[in-house]
C-alpha cells in the first residue's frame, strides 16, 4: 500500500519554523513524533500500530504532502491559507488477476455537507472500456504526487526518524492489535 497524506500547519507551527530557523522536515519530524507519543485514546493507538506494524513488514509506504505556493514551498503563513491543504481523496486498487479500480470522492458525514454541501464518490473499473479514461486519470494523477512531479504539490519521504517511532512502538505480532474491537455490531 501507497499513502500520501498531508501534515496539518498551523500559523504558531510556521512562527516556529521561521523563528527556530529549522528547517520545515526537521521541524514535521519532531512534531509527528511527539503528536505520536502523546496518542492517549486507545482507537487511535490501536490504528497507529497497526501502521507500523504495516511499515515494518514492508506493506505500506507513506509520502507526506505540502501545497506549493507561488514562490514555490509555501513561505509564508498567508499563502497555506490562500493555496489550502493537500486533501485529496483518491485510492486505487489492484487484484490478482490484473483488475484495477480507482475510487475519489468523499461522502462527508458532517451536518453542514447533509445539509449544504456538494458532495461526490466516483467508483471507475478498468474491466468497463467506457471507465478507462477515468481510471488512467486517477491513476496518472497519484504517480504524478507520489513521484514529486506535481506542480503545485512537493512530495517528501515520510521523515526516518517518524517511520523508526511508528515501527518501535507497533507489536511485532499482528494478532496482538485488536481493532475488530471497534466494529459496532451489526444489526
Amino acid at each position: 500500500m501507497r499513502l500520501i497524506t498531508s501534515p496539518r500547519i498551523n500559523e504558531q507551527d510556521y512562527q516556529v519554523i521561521l523563528q527556530s530557523k529549522i528547517d520545515p522536515v526537521s521541524f514535521f519530524e519532531r512534531k509527528m513524533i511527539e503528536d505520536i507519543d502523546s496518542i492517549s485514546d486507545e482507537f487511535t493507538r490501536d490504528h497507529i500500530f497497526a501502521l507500523g506494524w504495516m511499515l515494518a513488514n514492508n506493506k505500506l509506504d507513506i509520502k507526506i504532502a505540502f501545497i506549493k505556493g507561488k514562490e514555490g514551498v509555501i513561505t509564508k503563513y498567508e499563502d497555506i491559507e490562500k493555496s489550502g491543504i493537500f486533501h485529496i481523496k483518491v485510492g486505487i486498487l489492484n487484484d490478482k488477476e490484473g483488475n484495477t479500480i480507482s475510487f475519489s470522492g468523499s461522502v462527508n458525514e458532517s451536518a453542514s455537507a447533509w445539509t449544504e454541501n456538494i458532495e461526490e464518490f466516483k467508483v471507475c473499473r478498468s474491466w468497463d472500456e467506457s471507465q478507462k479514461e477515468w481510471l488512467e486519470h486517477d491513476i496518472a494523477k497519484f504517480e504524478n504526487f507520489w513521484n514529486n512531479t506535481s506542480p503545485k504539490v512537493e512530495t517528501m519521504e515520510l521523515p526516518e526518524a517518524v517511520k523508526r517511532k511508528l515501527i518501535e512502538i507497533a507489536p511485532s505480532d499482528f494478532s496482538k492489535i485488536n481493532l475488530k474491537r471497534w466494529e459496532k455490531e451489526k444489526k
